[in-house]
């Protein structure tokens, strides 16, 4: 268990199309096809959250 990434749709984990979800907000291609899913759940701990925020804010591209 742990914390899931994926660069993709949930919804459609087959093709590397940005996610129609992000298109339809208005998000721009360029920043939709740099979209990283995060997908936790209840088995996650607080302090692993934690981490996962501290990490996400120490990304270059934060």
């Amino acid at each position: 268990l742990g914390i899931a990434a994926s660069a993709g749709s949930a919804c459609d984990s087959a093709t590397w199309e940005p996610s129609h979800v992000l298109a339809a907000i208005g998000l721009p291609l360029r920043r939709a096809a740099g979209a990283l899913r995060l997908t936790v759940g209840p088995e996650n701990t607080d302090e692993e959250i934690d981490r996962l925020i501290k990490a996400t804010q120490r990304s270059p591209v934060y």
